[in-house]
């Protein structure tokens, strides 16, 4: 349980009052930066122009399956992007979880890898900012299932604090 300190005026505080305000404000500093440290960076959508320039590109290259994984609050946007984007050119597209596929991802990632993981990596890395890594094993004979097209923490935001690497001082130093 913490310890609280209250200091009413006149009123003599000794070093453990001292102490005890010192660690209360520490660890809210602390908790504070780990915080902000750790906030995952935001994913845009796609512009306009973005998207009419990948419906150019794909519209003509047969219809496919899609399925968005969006695990988290912050690839919504950039889900639903590309989710409006899917319909247009009349694909079959499904916004979900990933699970064990989604784990760890940064950027964004198609598989498995085919045809259809190669032709969005090249639609979306000419028509946009975002870089596509098309991993994971190829599409086996006879598997049916949609190309999964999944959103993971994104690498590129310049907000974007790391964990340091060695012990940082506390905010009074």
């Amino acid at each position: 349980m913490a310890a609280s300190v209250v200091i009413t005026e006149g009123q003599v505080v000794g070093n453990e009052d001292l102490a005890a305000l010192s660690i209360g404000r520490e660890v809210a500093m602390s908790i504070h930066d780990r915080a902000a440290r750790y906030a995952a960076p935001i994913w845009g959508d796609l512009s306009a122009g973005e998207i009419d320039a990948l419906y150019e590109q794909l519209h003509t290259k047969g219809q496919r399956s899609i399925y968005i994984s969006c695990n988290r609050a912050e690839c919504s946007a950039l889900a639903n992007s590309f989710d409006q984007l899917f319909k247009r050119l009349g694909w079959p597209s499904t916004i979900g979880e990933g699970g064990i596929l989604a784990l760890g991802v940064t950027g964004i990632q198609v598989n498995p890898n085919d045809d259809t993981a190669r032709l969005l990596k090249s639609a979306i890395e000419a028509r946009t900012k975002i870089k596509v890594d098309v991993s994971g094993i190829p599409r086996q004979p006879g598997d049916l299932n949609p190309t999964m097209l999944v959103i993971g923490i994104n690498p590129t935001d310049s907000n974007v604090r790391r964990a340091p690497k060695t012990r940082e001082r506390s905010w009074w130093h």
